[in-house]
């Protein structure tokens, strides 16, 4: 690809994000102690170990059993010592203000006989973020897919383009029309660093909370079907990353992709006619039933608002749980899964339900009063581009 331009990026993290990988930390490769969440290999703790304890582990793991596995990981535990094992160790996460903390310790005590649903093994997992070289990092193609959907809608608004949104394959073949389907992606011009921190890259334990959408008095009276344990980038740090623009031979909207491209302030008026108008609902709901909420609080000190409006910032949104119209143009419709209750919804206009994050679970939340219960809450993937 030729290179035609390059735009350095900063992103500042106006929420938390979770970018994930599938996969899941376990008690098997972390211990909790003094508040801290120490992450290791298992084969390095194993060699910390005296012939001793190794031997009662290994007799412990003889007979796999959900009671064995139980009782290994309360051993890792009881036998982790800082001194001896710090070197080993690959990560250290403060979690003194996260529920996690309570629940690794409860569901340890537990005995295995009574976790007959393998209840205590979920609730000891926790969903990983995306890492490169043992380091987080925002991956760049989580940002250009925000970039991509943006440059779409504004080129399905400009051209006053509309379809079926009954048709559940309306979309394919409308990008397929459009010539913009991942097959023959006209983004391959766009090529995106991941982005990354220098350093101090720091992380939190939490959890996904999932409300009903758009009903405060569900949130307030603390009524959450379910929370999911999760590390996220923590929110207000800065990180470093670079776009660069190839050269397109030809597509019927080269000259609209080529013009949104052209520079640093195009770009982020295309991202705000997608994104500002969803990030400015956030701000106001949370504005409204808690204005000494963090994410408030940060918002308004740094008139970030007042930049994206003039496009000096852009919005985007990124990683898990960001909203189906976050990541869907504003033509496309929505679906929805169905259940035992209700049959499948293929043309919706917005989810029925919304996530929150919080290093608090859903138990917690509920016992607090409802203005506590809402300055525990974040809204999430928000990534301000600057």
């Amino acid at each position: 690809m030729a290179q035609i331009k390059n735009i350095n990026l900063t992103a500042f993290l106006a929420s938390p994000i979770h970018i994930g990988t599938g996969e899941m930390s376990d008690p098997f490769t972390f211990v909790i102690k003094d508040k801290y969440m120490y992450i290791f290999e298992t084969s390095s703790y194993m060699s910390k170990l005296s012939k001793d304890k190794i031997k009662q582990l290994t007799k412990i793991l003889k007979n796999p059993s959900l009671s064995s596995t139980i009782e290994a990981r309360k051993f890792i535990n009881t036998n982790f010592d800082y001194e001896t094992m710090k070197d080993i160790i690959l990560e250290s996460i403060d979690v003194s203000k996260s529920s996690f903390l309570n629940s690794y310790n409860e569901n340890l005590t537990q005995l295995a006989s009574k976790d007959f649903n393998n209840q205590m093994l979920n609730q000891l997992e926790i969903e990983k973020i995306y890492t490169s070289g043992g380091l987080p990092v925002i991956p760049g193609s989580s940002v250009k897919g925000s970039i991509r959907t943006a440059i779409i809608n504004q080129i399905i608004e400009d051209n006053n383009i509309h379809y079926n949104k009954r048709d559940k394959h309306a979309y394919k073949n409308l990008m397929k029309e459009m010539d913009l389907s991942f097959t023959k992606d006209i983004f391959k011009i766009l090529k995106l660093s991941d982005f990354t921190k220098e350093k101090d890259a720091k992380k939190m334990i939490g959890y996904f909370i999932n409300y009903q959408k758009n009903d405060m008095d569900s949130l307030i009276s603390g009524d959450s079907s379910m929370s999911v344990a999760a590390e996220v980038l923590t929110p207000f740090q800065q990180f470093k990353g670079n776009l660069s623009v190839g050269y397109i031979k030809f597509h019927q909207y080269k000259r609209e992709i080529e013009e949104i491209l052209k520079n640093k302030s195009n770009l982020f008026t295309c991202l705000n006619r997608h994104y500002l108008e969803l990030f400015e609902k956030d701000f106001n709901l949370f504005k409204k039933y808690s204005p000494n909420n963090q994410f408030v609080k940060v918002i308004t000190s740094q008139k970030i608002l007042e930049s994206l409006k003039l496009n000096k910032y852009a919005v985007i949104k990124v990683g898990k749980h960001s909203g189906a119209e976050g990541v869907t143009f504003k033509e496309r419709a929505i679906f929805i899964k169905g259940n035992n209750e209700r049959e499948p919804i293929y043309d919706a206009e917005e989810p029925t339900t919304v996530w929150y994050f919080s290093q608090k679970n859903s138990k917690f939340l509920k016992d607090l009063k409802p203005v506590d219960r809402i300055k525990q809450l974040f809204p999430m993937g928000w990534i301000i581009l600057i």
